[in-house]
Parts: structure tokens; C-alpha cells; sequence
């Protein structure tokens, strides 16, 4: 209880700022709107990207992938996509099915989209983690110029009543929010993988235009407004464009459709880089499978220490580990058969380990719990 309190406490001091006041109306803010040369401009630096979206219904209602596309022909853009969103799946039940990797092997992608059931995060949060950096790791393989882009999604209108005993802070909407709030930003760091920060958009809906209803009847669903602020907020993070010069406004009222695309220039686009370090994927972070050797990292999931065993004899061998922003944070040189390292002083988050055994490279990963 008292964790979740602190969890609560953080997310007020680190959102509360963007989510105090209104956006400007169009009277206040004579820069709001789009004009016919702006479009124009965004038509002429057209982009074509394409992506794979994982998830579920929260990505299936409305068409999502849809409503993304249309947003970037609007602008002169293009994403081409694909999807794997059956009702109520969950990332482990993906990754054991075999359409859903067959897509991620066959096809090269600018991104992978990762949704997690919407309880997920907070009931199982290790398997969320767990399961995220697998379909990382698979991207990272076949997909290697692409990144990987979490759906953060959103709490339930009147909380999780399921859960709300074993989980009193999401017993509310703002209580449930908030802790997916921060699992999606934990599962972003552990991975180095980019984020679409849908549920701090609604957030910042409702909080401030609570007429604009965002769900659908059942209080979990998005309605097609919650959709559309879903939409342009992905088409803000995937081609880095000012929302509020998109002219797709799906079968929104043009007032609607407006103030949400301010809210999403407000919340993501005017504070992009602060959501996403575009420069500085950790690309090298995949198991190299085709050394000759066989060396093994364990375990994955460290606290103190970690294990290099070489199982071949060998003259010389070194290591060294390395931050997902690049960072050389430990080096030495490897003992015979296996190497202790003491990884106590680093932070929890993901890590690569660069070992070179006879002036041949092999990368693995790590996660300091």
C-alpha cells in the first residue's frame, strides 16, 4: 500500500504541471489551427514507415492502425501496417503464437507497436517486462533500423473493481492510471524502446474537458474520440509532426477533433524529445547466436552479481558493460571457464554486455532487478 502511495506522489509532482491548466481556446492562441501552406509544407516532406501493431481490443476498437494511416495521408505521409489484436491478449500469449512471430520474422518494420492487456502491467507486471524484452529482442534481430514503441494505455472510467482489494491504488480511475502510467515508462526504460503516451493524453482530457467522453459504454473501451486522441498521438511519435496541422478528423465534430489534437501537441509534441530518445537506440542489445563459442550470461535477471562462462578453451577474453544510452560503465578481462561480475553498484534497468573472446564480439543483455 505504501509503495503504490509513493508511486501516486511521484506521478502528481511529475505530471501535475502539464495537466493544471487548459489548452488556450482558438480566440486565445491565434497560432492554433492549420493553414493551407502549412499543410502544404507537411504534404512536401511526405514519410513512409511502416508498422506492426501487437495488442488487443484496445487497438482493434475503431481501427486504430486505420485511423493512424489516415492521419498520415492527411499530412502527406504514409504508414503501412499490419496487426495482431484479438480480444483480451495478453504479450506472453503472443509470443507463443505463431502468426504473431512468423509477422515479426517475415517482414521488416519501422515499428513494432507493444500493447499489454490492460491489467497486465499491474497484476503481472514481471511477465509484462518479461515479455516486452522478448519482443524487443526479436525486433532488434529482424527489424534492426526499426524500434519498438510502447501503447501506453489508460485506467478503467470508475477504476478496476476486480482488483481493487489486492490493488487498493486502482481502485480509482487516477489510482489505476497512474500505475500504468508508470509500468509503461519502466518497461520503455528497461528496453530503450520508444513510447506513445496515449493514457497521459487522455489524462489531460479529462482532467480538463471532461465533455469530451472517452470511453464506451463498459468504461474500458476507447469511444471514437478516445480512438482519435489514441491515433494522433501515435502519428505525433512516429513521424514527429505538429498534430495540430493534421486535417483527418474522422467522424469527429472539427471542434472535437481540435482540441484534441492541442492536447496531444501539448502533452507529447511540444515536449517530444522528453518522451523519447530518438537518437540513441542500444541496437547492438540482441544475443549474438552465431559466435562460434558458446557463452552464457546468467542470470538475466540480476541483483549483485552475474556470471560469464566461456565453454571452449580460449587465449584471451575481456568485457565489458555497457548502458542503453552507450555508456562503458564496467570493464575486465575474463578467467578461465567462468567470470564473476559484481554488478551491485548499477541502477535497475536493461544492460549490454560486450565480450570479446579471441578478438570476436558477442553481445548479450541483462536486467538489474
Amino acid at each position: 500500500m505504501k509503495r503504490f502511495n509513493l508511486i501516486l506522489l511521484v506521478e502528481v509532482l511529475l505530471f501535475s504541471a502539464v495537466m493544471a491548466h487548459p489548452i488556450a481556446s482558438e480566440s486565445e492562441n491565434s497560432a492554433g489551427g492549420n493553414t493551407v501552406a502549412e499543410a502544404t509544407e507537411a504534404a512536401s516532406n511526405g514519410k513512409k514507415f511502416s508498422a506492426f501493431f501487437i495488442g488487443n481490443s484496445y487497438t482493434q476498437y475503431n481501427g486504430l492502425p486505420t485511423l493512424v494511416a489516415n492521419i498520415a495521408d492527411g499530412m502527406g505521409d504514409t504508414l503501412l501496417h499490419e496487426q495482431s489484436t484479438p480480444g483480451g491478449c495478453k504479450l506472453i500469449v503472443h509470443y507463443s503464437t505463431k502468426r504473431t512471430r512468423d509477422i515479426v520474422a517475415g517482414k521488416v518494420f519501422d515499428f513494432i507497436v507493444l500493447q499489454e492487456f490492460s491489467q497486465y502491467p499491474v497484476i503481472d507486471s514481471s511477465a509484462f517486462f518479461t515479455y516486452s524484452m522478448k519482443f524487443d529482442s526479436l525486433r532488434r534481430v529482424y527489424s534492426p533500423e526499426g524500434r519498438t514503441m510502447f501503447y501506453m494505455t489508460w485506467g478503467r472510467k470508475n477504476g478496476d473493481s476486480q482488483y481493487c482489494r489486492q490493488y487498493p491504488a486502482v481502485c480509482t480511475y487516477e489510482g489505476m492510471d497512474s500505475v500504468l502510467r508508470v509500468r509503461y515508462l519502466e518497461a520503455q526504460r528497461r528496453t530503450g524502446a520508444l513510447i506513445s503516451p496515449v493514457g497521459s493524453v487522455r489524462n489531460y482530457i479529462i482532467n480538463n474537458y471532461p465533455n469530451i467522453e472517452l470511453y464506451t459504454s463498459d468504461g474500458s473501451h476507447p469511444s471514437k474520440a478516445g480512438s482519435y486522441a489514441a491515433a494522433v498521438t501515435f502519428y505525433t511519435v512516429m513521424f514527429r509532426n505538429d498534430p495540430t496541422l493534421a486535417t483527418y478528423n474522422y467522424s469527429l465534430s472539427n471542434s472535437v477533433a481540435d482540441t484534441i489534437k492541442k492536447v496531444v501537441k501539448k502533452v507529447v509534441y511540444d515536449v517530444l524529445d522528453e518522451w523519447n530518445d530518438y537518437n540513441n537506440d542500444p541496437a547492438e542489445i540482441v544475443d549474438n547466436i552465431s559466435h562460434s563459442r558458446t557463452i552464457n550470461v546468467y542470470p538475466t535477471i540480476a541483483q549483485t552479481s552475474i556470471t560469464i562462462q566461456v565453454e571452449d578453451a580460449y587465449s584471451k577474453g575481456n568485457y565489458s558493460i555497457i548502458s542503453t544510452t552507450g555508456k562503458e560503465l564496467i570493464e575486465g578481462v575474463l578467467n578461465e571457464d567462468k567470470t564473476y561480475c559484481d554488478v551491485g553498484s548499477l541502477k535497475s534497468g536493461m544492460y549490454l554486455i560486450k565480450i570479446v573472446v579471441d578478438n570476436v564480439p558477442c553481445c548479450k543483455k541483462f536486467v538489474i532487478n
